[in-house]
């Protein structure tokens, strides 16, 4: 699983055992515990994340070795602008599907080449147990705008009014306005 190692925890675990489930669909909510929500914070640079939950569809189609899961989960995130650092806050929303499969046997790191079209490869079950709380943090990461802004703020007005001060020479070099003041 992407960004948990083999030594460490991950912060948002929801472990699931397959002969728990129905023969057919088990629909569940799940939400982030405060302290699940600081590590979070932590290992997505966030300044807070004040609420974090999902809606998950198990479905077990008559064979106990594969399980379907749908979910649709939803966030409320605090970033730092890139341009002014001031917080940000955003409602942060996704969707997305895969399987989880006894059938893998070992998870192993490789370069897997996936067209747009191509079903991801299944989610491994280990001892008849799966963790579906660490694939809604991989989609939840994957949502997250990258470069938060501000409402109104444009990069290239504050870059204008910076060459102002400074002066239009050498402005690509960012201590050509420190250069000025002295």
């Amino acid at each position: 699983m992407i960004g948990v190692t083999n030594n460490e925890p991950p912060e948002f675990s929801r472990i699931f055992d397959i002969e728990d489930l129905p023969d057919e669909v088990l629909e569940v909510d799940i939400s982030a515990t405060e302290s699940e929500r600081q590590a979070l914070a932590i290992r997505f640079d966030l300044l807070s994340l004040d609420s974090l939950q999902a809606h998950l569809v198990l479905s077990n189609p008559g064979n106990k070795g594969d399980v379907k899961l749908s979910a649709t989960f939803s966030a409320e995130v605090t970033q730092s602008c890139v341009v002014t650092l001031k917080p940000v806050a955003d409602r942060v929303e996704g969707l997305f599907s895969c399987r989880f499969s006894e059938q893998v046997t070992e998870v192993k790191e490789e370069i897997l080449e996936i067209s747009v079209g191509d079903e991801a490869p299944p989610e491994p079950i280990t001892n008849g147990k799966f963790d579906v709380g660490e694939i809604v943090i991989e989609h939840f990461g994957l949502e997250l705008p990258p470069f938060p802004r501000q409402p109104g703020v444009d990069f290239d007005e504050i870059k204008n009014k910076i060459k102002a001060i400074g002066g239009q020479e050498n402005t690509d070099n960012p201590f050509a306005v420190l250069k000025k003041l002295k």
